[in-house]
């Protein structure tokens, strides 16, 4: 049975324990500490042993779960096993999230090898996968989104394409594209790499630089692209020139063409920005991913020359200003993980709270919501 919440004042009076819940936000010094920080907010449950040695170091009464009782002393409560609503609303979000990426990835390999063996595409099951993307995307984008980049297969192709096909339909609802535009980009995102099947794998897979001969090969796979799905007769014509374009820059600077903004079709400008974020945060056998966060502001930087400004806004605002996997301080001294972005406000994630004020991992880490919280991100590390 879940441990009833109690509600104690803030007097030294009260005795505290796990489970219960301050009516007022707790303000003191801990050890360490060169400020008042919060130590605990209005309504916030007491989820851990630090936390009630903060509370006692700031004058409160406490009863740890670890100090000797005698017989006489009432019982503690036992742990709530069971996660608060919003957080497991959350965790059903992302499982939801992952199952579909888990489908998409589906998708993305039986492309691999129905190209790698000589045969085109199936892009009857392809639009099937692309429909359930879409309409999962559109009624949830930031917790599909927020499943993008997980490990689960060690086919970097397809895990990209997937990945792709996943920001570029979520980007795209942003921008309000309809229903049929999310399904025709989802398809888009699925087959934008389907040229490198043509390009040698030990290109593709070598540790150190490439030969001015060998990015050459490489930078053809658009091209090839676009020629094997010339030749599949169902397969729409926009996602073929996303296979052909999404290299290419507003500024005539990309290639297979070097085309100049006026060329491009507004499905490659979107593909283009997901692809790169993608490649930039992915490790690879030759490239160590750098983290979103820096890879949001190079977007960003070149967002008036390589990309399209509107496009990356759209990423920002999926993504968040403290992308998941970001490490972040908090106002009171405590570090958190990122664990995902929050549309409402992005600059109050959600966290996961894992380290006290002089960083020293808690013993039970517990999730965060910062949207009406009463403490906010200070600085990402």
């Amino acid at each position: 049975m879940a441990a009833e919440t109690h509600t104690c004042r803030q007097e030294p009076t009260d005795v505290l324990r796990i489970g219960d819940a301050l009516s007022r936000p707790v303000y003191g010094r801990p050890d360490g500490a060169s400020a008042r920080v919060l130590l605990l907010a209005a309504g916030q449950r007491i989820e851990s042993e630090l936390q009630l040695r903060r509370l006692r170091e700031a004058g409160f009464a406490v009863q740890l779960p670890s100090e000797e009782r005698s017989p006489n002393d009432p019982a503690l409560p036992p742990a709530d096993p069971s996660p608060p609503a919003a957080s497991a609303m959350f965790t059903q979000r992302l499982e939801a999230g992952q199952r579909l990426r888990q489908t998409v990835i589906e998708a993305a390999g039986d492309i691999t090898r129905r190209v790698a063996s000589g045969a085109a595409p199936d892009i009857p099951n392809l639009l099937s996968a692309s429909s359930v993307l879409a309409a999962e995307v559109a009624a949830d984008p930031y917790a599909v989104a927020t499943v993008a980049h997980l490990q689960q297969c060690d086919d970097y192709t397809v895990e990209h394409s997937a990945d792709v096909a996943i920001l570029t339909v979520a980007i795209a609802h942003l921008l309000g594209r309809g229903a049929t535009d999310l399904r025709l980009l989802a398809l888009a995102g699925l087959l934008h790499d389907v040229g490198k099947q043509r390009v040698p794998k030990e290109i593709l897979d070598k540790p150190g630089p490439l030969t001015p001969e060998e990015l050459k090969e490489v930078r053809r796979h658009p091209q090839h692209g676009f020629d094997i799905l010339t030749h599949c007769e169902d397969c729409a014509p926009e996602a073929r020139l996303v296979a052909l374009q999404h290299h290419e820059c507003p500024d005539g600077s990309g290639y297979p063409a070097g085309c100049a903004r006026s060329v491009l079709h507004p499905y490659s400008l979107i593909a283009a920005v997901a692809d790169t974020f993608d490649a930039m945060t992915a490790d690879r056998v030759y490239h160590k991913g750098i983290p979103a966060r820096p890879a949001l502001l190079q977007l960003h930087a070149a967002r008036e020359t390589h990309f399209d400004a509107a496009a990356v806004a759209a990423l920002i605002k999926l993504v968040g200003v403290y992308p998941v996997g970001t490490r972040v301080v908090l106002n009171t001294g405590e570090r958190a993980v990122v664990i995902a972005p929050n549309p409402e406000d992005t600059t109050r994630p959600v966290v996961q709270v894992d380290q006290d004020h002089l960083g020293r991992a808690l013993a039970r880490s517990f999730t965060l919501f910062l949207q009406g919280a009463s403490c906010c991100i200070v600085a990402a590390q």
